[in-house]
C-alpha cells in the first residue's frame, strides 16, 4: 500500500508544475524532452523521475482531444536495464500548463530499455552511479 500512496502523492504533487525543467533531448518526432534532476528519487536500483514532453504541434488523444504537452513519471531499474511508466497527465498548453486533458495512474509493465532513443538517454541520466 505504501508504494501506491507514494506514487499517488507524486502524481498529485504541485511541485512538478513548478519544476526547473532542463532540456535533455528531442525525440524522433521533434518533441522536446525535459527532465528535472530535483525529481529523481532512488530506492536501491530503482529510480523514479518526472519527464515533460513538449510539442510545437498539436497531438490528439484517442478521443480526438488536442494537447501540447505531457508529464510522465518514469521508473528505471538500473541493474536490469528496464523501465515502466507509473502515470501521466496530458496538458492543453505547452510545458505542462493549461488544463489537464487526461490523466492516468495505471502502472504499466516493465519493458527493456531500447539501445537508442529517449528511454536510453534517460536510463543513462538517472543511473550514472556505478554501484547498481
Amino acid at each position: 500500500m505504501k508504494p501506491f500512496l507514494f506514487i499517488a502523492l507524486m502524481l498529485l504533487s504541485n511541485d512538478v508544475a513548478y519544476a526547473e525543467w532542463i532540456l535533455l533531448t528531442t525525440d524522433g518526432k521533434g518533441n522536446a524532452v525535459y527532465t528535472d534532476p530535483e525529481t529523481v528519487r532512488r530506492n536501491g536500483n530503482l529510480v523514479n523521475i518526472w519527464v515533460l514532453l513538449d510539442s510545437h504541434t498539436v497531438h490528439e488523444t484517442i478521443e480526438g482531444v488536442p494537447f501540447l504537452s505531457s508529464r510522465t513519471l518514469h521508473q528505471y531499474d538500473c541493474r536490469k536495464g528496464r523501465f515502466r511508466f507509473l502515470g501521466f497527465s496530458l496538458f492543453s498548453d505547452n510545458m505542462g500548463s493549461g488544463q489537464i486533458i487526461h490523466s492516468n495512474r495505471e502502472i504499466l509493465d516493465w519493458e527493456p530499455v531500447p539501445q537508442k532513443g529517449v528511454a536510453r538517454r534517460l536510463l543513462k541520466f538517472v543511473c550514472q552511479r556505478n554501484d547498481y
